[in-house]
């Protein structure tokens, strides 16, 4: 592939690999047009000079060429910066915006030369560029955001000052008194008001129609494709959210969670193939920064379940001497995608490492202990680990033996929910680690909508003994939520295997399924949502605010049960630090509707129930935080359909008077 020149003087983008769709930065497109204006305002001016110099003849020429071609880098900018621009891909507007762009500015820059100064016009250019590499090196999507913007500025105020500057002059006068005012502020007017009609079409576009407007007129870099899903990071990928808190964070905050899912991403995609040099370096330079975040280390993240079965912290990146398990594994690849890894139970402190040589059919297991060190909250956070037993598991049949035992030591790096990074300081107790050994792990997650799953639920559903059974979506459900299934989902949480959408919702064939919907149960009216407000990238996630609102609005006037997955705000929405992260909008459109009974779900530590005068709210998670299903059902009683309405609706108005009065 041909190298740009920034790309020869070492200064690879890296922006390619974290970018996307950002208001501030479709704005900052904008900033070329005041340059735009501004060499058509100075040409009109030319127009009226009497010209006599050769100089002249040719600023007529670029002035005009400059404004028309300063016009079309607005459009340019906007459709590869705003419009059409994904961190999945690149489209080619990119590229053209790039040589387009490119060619604008020099011209300009030639021009202002034959002006003004060689050592001026130098200065212009060496800042112009600098602030176009800075942008090139950003390793978030908010550092590229402000940083991109900036950029936008400075071209264009760099673009500004070399049409204003050094005006052309004739015999009779100086251009810069045939400059009038109102004419530079109409041309200026006038790309003000081209600039109000693109942000307001763009941002009126819905999800579905920016998905359809891509799909019908982005045009694929070819070039880049190839490497897109290698350097793609989650889109709008943030810190868990689950307290409340202000849209804005530290950019270095932002920095590290976005990070670390664009690693994730990045090794997920290579399916377990060597890495490119650049990529491979990228990532050992993640480690490295990562580590130094120093973020929380709650031992519950690691997960309540030594069995791989249950959720295996999977190896997709070693960094050290290769170790044995690893060898393994790789014996009989591509024919075998071999698993290795460990998964632990935080709760009974048990790991066990886990290492495939043909499937799950014959692999290798270490089982033992493990403990914290010190009470230390954040990473680095060592454990002493106690290799019990291990050996080789045949068909099921483990033959394991006390021979592999004996003290190790793990450090951890860097973990969430989704990553995991730890390294050796010690030779493991089976030699089959060295001192110095890093490894990414990835969780290989469970109930995450895979279709035998929902049709072994379904099988239950259709045994269970009640006449109707309604049921709703949750976050867990995600190949329920196509959009986002199809959008990322299946890539973060099923990327050997993916499922079809459709077969999955089709095999809920023993209940009544609700998915923004009514139905009519026993003289009850019932209306189900799966939405929920933003929650670690899962699915049918809502930013909180007026995406949230219609969601809600959409609830009918006469329902009598809501089931919603996330609660309201102030009602059963307890987390386990005692914070609240209820959603403000929905218990808003609760009490402005005669709701009976609204059940939820999803904040499995505020199971049981709470009321207001007008409405009983159950939280039902049988699961606990460590998602063992042993908490009982909540069973509550109504009366006849007419009676509740009527006794609702009477509390309903009320509440209604007393916030009047």
């Amino acid at each position: 592939m041909r190298r740009t020149l920034f790309e020869e003087l070492g200064l690879k983008s890296k922006s390619c690999r974290v970018w996307d769709s950002h208001v501030a930065v479709g704005l900052s497109c904008f900033a070329f047009a005041p340059s735009a204006a501004a060499f058509w305002a100075v040409f009109l001016c030319l127009v009226r000079v009497e010209i006599q110099e050769p100089g002249i003849l040719i600023q007529m020429i670029l002035y005009p060429l400059l404004g028309c071609m300063y016009t079309l880098v607005v459009i340019t900018s906007y459709l590869a910066d705003f419009l059409f621009i994904k961190r999945e891909q690149r489209s080619l507007y990119g590229r053209v915006d790039i040589a387009f762009a490119s060619a604008t500015f020099f011209l300009s820059m030639f021009d202002y030369y034959l002006r003004a100064t060689f050592w001026e016009t130098m200065m212009l250019v060496v800042i112009a560029l600098a602030a176009f590499a800075w942008s090139g090196q950003s390793q978030s999507f908010e550092i590229w955001v402000w940083r991109h913007s900036l950029w936008h500025v400075i071209g264009g105020s760099v673009a500004l000052y070399g049409a204003l500057m050094h005006l052309p002059a004739a015999d009779r006068g100086s251009v810069r008194r045939v400059i009038e005012p109102l004419q530079l502020l109409l041309m200026q007017s006038l790309y003000g008001l081209a600039i109000c009609v693109f942000l307001v079409i763009r941002q009126n576009l819905d999800k579905k129609q920016q998905d359809e407007l891509w799909s019908t007129w982005a045009v694929l870099d070819p070039q880049v494709t190839a490497k897109a899903s290698l350097h793609q990071s989650v889109k709008g990928a943030r810190p868990c959210k689950e307290t409340q808190r202000s849209a804005w964070a530290w950019p270095w905050e932002w920095g590290t969670a976005t990070l670390a899912a664009e690693i994730r991403d990045l090794l997920l995609a290579a399916k377990g193939d060597p890495l490119e040099a650049d990529a491979r370096q990228m990532v050992e330079q993640g480690i490295d920064r990562l580590a130094e975040a120093r973020v929380a280390c709650p031992a519950e993240l690691l997960g309540f379940s030594s069995s791989p079965s249950d959720g295996l912290w999977r190896s997709v990146f070693i960094q050290g001497k290769t170790p044995k398990w690893e060898e393994n594994a790789r014996l009989l690849r591509p024919l075998v995608q071999n698993k290795v890894g460990q998964a632990y139970d935080a709760g009974k402190g048990r790991v066990t490492n886990y290492g495939e040589i043909l499937g799950a059919g014959l692999h290798f297991v270490a089982e033992g202990s493990f403990t914290p060190v010190d009470d230390a909250g954040q990473c680095p956070k060592e454990f002493d680990v106690k290799i019990e037993q291990g050996g080789l598991v045949i068909l099921g049949v483990p033959l394991l033996s006390t021979a592999i035992s004996g003290p190790g030591l793990v450090r951890v790096l860097y973990i969430d929910e989704d990553i995991r990074i730890f390294e050796s300081p010690t030779d493991s107790p089976d030699r089959w680690e060295e001192q110095g050994l890093r490894v990414i792990q990835v969780r290989d997650f469970t109930n995450t909508g895979e279709l035998e799953q929902i049709e072994s639920f379904n099988e239950w559903l259709e045994t269970y003994p009640a006449e109707h059974k309604v049921v709703i979506a949750g976050n867990h459900d995600i190949t329920l939520h196509e959009e986002y299934y199809k959008g990322r989902g299946a890539k973060r949480f099923h990327p050997h295997k993916s499922y079809d959408c459709t077969k999955a919702k089709a095999l809920l064939k023993g209940c009544i399924y609700l998915e923004d919907a009514s139905k009519e149960v026993r003289g009850y009216q019932v209306y189900g949502s799966p939405w929920q407000p933003e929650f670690c990238d899962w699915a049918f996630n809502l930013p909180r605010g007026e995406e949230l609102r219609r969601c809600w609005g959409a609830i009918p006037e006469d329902t009598d049960i809501l089931l919603v997955h996330g609660p309201p705000a102030g009602h059963v929405d307890r987390t386990s630090r005692d914070t609240r992260v209820g959603c403000e909008d929905l218990l808003a459109a609760i009490q402005d509707r005669r709701v009976s009974v609204v059940v939820t779900g999803h904040l499995h530590e505020s199971y049981g129930t709470s009321a207001d005068e007008v409405t009983l709210f159950v939280n039902a998670s049988t699961c606990t935080s460590e998602y063992n299903p042993t908490r009982p059902p909540i069973v509550f009683d109504l009366p006849p359909p007419r009676e509740l309405q009527e006794a609702t609706t009477r509390a309903a108005s009320q509440r209604r008077a007393a916030r009047a009065d």
